[in-house]
């Protein structure tokens, strides 16, 4: 019995239990068959089974026979359990003898492996993904030129809104030959400025409109492009706009302007280039443009050329002529007379007097007269200006208000009589008009005949006269006449109703238009002066040009040498977001090998 009840071995009650069953099953076997020897009588078997010999041994077989009849039932849950553990124990011993082959094979589908593959994937996608869209955005940016960022202090990079409207506005096919390589476009420039601002304007219009298209013509390789603008001169950076009815010309210097301060000895650098692209792509699509004519052969002191760039890139078209041995060029509507330092002669008198009072050209016409203290006496163009009431002194103004001129008591500003005579509809607020080194003009009379006088500019109340050969100067102060316009009306012209103008305006400031005063933001001088040209040839409607504002470059946000470009260039944009990369997949690698 206590053997019965006591695990052997330290076996669990359940292996114990199995032992018993397995025991009363041998021992069940065993007298089955003594029961199929012994088949006398069934009492014989039992007396056999009940008295075996030796009385001694007897009793402990009894013992042993009856023993699992007399102990403890194995009930068929408790059986039932203890097959699941041995199966489950079974299983765990095949399972460990597969493990060492099992982990070679599921070596990817470890936890290490999982979180270091991905993070790698992740970093190599993240990579790929950067370099595709890199791509993508330089081929975009090539397609579509708007798509990038202008980044200038000054947006040179971008059309303005004049230039849009001209744009839009064309509708026959414009070429825009950028007389320069292509892939060296980057490179060019003048005076500091880079030339790339050319090809981005002119690459932004082409895409604005489809009717706009943009080529590249290495002059130096090809020569003989050249030929085909006899008449013009072509270098490398010129830029040429050409439609079916003509061809603009742009030379460097009308796409970028440097300019002199005489008095401070300091330069100042501008870019005019897209007023000036979009006003000759104006040009080249208007059916009509304004003649101006200069007149020469009198040694004029006035340097014409920042006017005439003016006008040219204003729709206007400046020519040049010598009065005394040419023509007056067919279609002019202005003359411009820049302080001459000789005399007119008679005829040539004459062919003004013939010009302003022709009564069969229906169109308006002026004659333009700047003036310059010292000059020399002009009898006869004096004489001849007094018929349109007015005379001119050759004494200079200098103004005694502190606050009414610039750097110098000389350099005044006038205040501009928009009253009588307006030059604009849309706008008569110029600003500062200054006028250096002016002389007086005086009317002498309000209206006689068919010619009445009008003063457009005078001075403060605070001017006196100055001698500009002794610089003497006078007691007396008061206003003085600085721009003075004569005119008469015409009408019933070769039978038509319209009514136009003869004018003649007397500026007495030369240096007023010079490309100091002209070019700068800070005067309103060049509005001034093509509102002016715009009344005198009687177009002074909106669409008539683009204003081009001179965009000063001087000032820097950030001074690099183009090497340094470079290198900031592929730092940035190519090796810095690699390291970064590189960065992050280390430091991913490093947490996840931990986990």
């Amino acid at each position: 019995m206590d053997n019965e009840k006591k695990p052997v071995g330290g076996q669990s009650p359940e292996e114990a239990a199995a032992e018993d069953t397995a025991a009363r099953t041998e021992e069940a076997q065993a007298k089955d068959t003594a029961a199929a020897e012994n088949t006398n009588t069934s009492g014989d078997q039992a007396e056999a089974a009940d008295q075996p010999e030796g009385s001694g041994e007897a009793p402990e077989q009894e013992t042993e026979a009856e023993a699992p009849q007399d102990g403890p039932k194995i009930s068929p849950e408790v059986e039932a359990a203890a097959k699941q553990e041995a199966a489950e124990e079974e299983m765990k011993k095949k399972a460990q003898a597969n493990a060492p082959k099992a982990s070679r094979k599921n070596i990817f589908a470890s936890s290490k492996f999982k979180h270091g593959g991905m993070a790698t994937a992740f970093t190599a996608g993240f990579i790929v993904i950067v370099i595709l869209i890199n791509v993508v955005v330089s081929i975009l940016g090539e397609r579509f030129p708007s798509l990038n960022i202008d980044l200038t202090a000054q947006s040179v990079n971008t059309l303005s809104e004049d230039s849009i409207e001209v744009v839009d506005s064309v509708s026959r096919p414009t070429t825009i030959t950028i007389l320069a390589p292509e892939d060296s476009i980057e490179q060019l420039s003048y005076a500091g400025m880079s030339y790339s601002q050319v090809a981005n304007i002119a690459e932004r219009m082409a895409e604005r409109n489809s009717n706009i298209t943009v080529q590249y013509v290495d002059i130096d390789a090809n020569p003989a492009f050249a030929s085909q603008y006899p008449d013009d001169q072509l270098a490398t950076g010129s830029v040429i706009v050409e439609t079916d009815l003509r061809h603009r010309v742009l030379s460097i210097s009308d796409l970028f302007s440097v300019s002199s301060n005489y008095q401070t000895g300091e330069s100042a650098y501008y870019s005019q280039v897209d007023g000036a692209l979009a006003s000759a792509v104006n040009q080249a699509n208007s059916e009509e443009l304004p003649v101006i004519a200069f007149a020469t052969g009198h040694g004029e002191m006035m340097e014409t050329s920042s006017l005439e760039q003016l006008l040219s890139t204003n729709n206007f078209e400046p020519v040049t002529f010598n009065m005394l041995t040419d023509e007056i060029p067919e279609d002019t509507q202005v003359i411009v007379i820049a302080s001459p330092s000789t005399d007119y002669t008679v005829e040539e008198i004459a062919k003004l007097d013939a010009f302003l009072n022709d009564e069969t050209k229906e169109m308006n016409r002026t004659l333009f007269i700047t003036f310059y203290p010292a000059q020399e006496e002009l009898p006869n163009l004096s004489t001849f200006l007094a018929e349109w009431g007015m005379e001119v002194s050759r004494d200079m103004i200098a103004e005694s208000d502190s606050s009414r001129y610039i750097m110098d008591p000389t350099w005044i500003v006038s205040d501009l009589n928009t009253e009588e005579v307006v030059f604009n509809d849309e706008s008569t607020d110029y600003g500062y008009i200054v006028m250096p080194q002016t002389v007086p003009i005086t009317t002498l009379f309000d209206g006689r005949a068919d010619v009445s006088t009008y003063v457009l500019a005078q001075t403060g109340s605070e001017c006196y006269l100055m001698d500009p050969m002794t610089g003497e100067a006078s007691e007396e102060t008061g206003s003085y006449n600085t721009i003075v316009m004569g005119q008469k009306y015409f009408n019933n012209v070769n039978g038509s109703s319209n009514l136009y103008r003869a004018n003649v305006i007397v500026s007495g400031s030369m240096p007023m238009f010079t490309s100091t005063f002209l070019n700068s933001s800070a005067y309103g001088n060049q509005q001034y002066t093509l509102d002016m040209m715009r009344y005198a040839t009687g177009t002074t409607d909106s669409n008539m040009g683009v204003y081009v504002q001179p965009v000063q470059m001087n000032a820097q946000d950030i001074t690099l040498t183009g090497y340094s470009v470079v290198w900031l260039g592929l730092g940035v944009f190519t090796f810095l977001p690699f390291i970064v990369l590189m960065i992050a997949a280390i430091v991913v690698y490093v947490k996840r090998r931990h986990l």
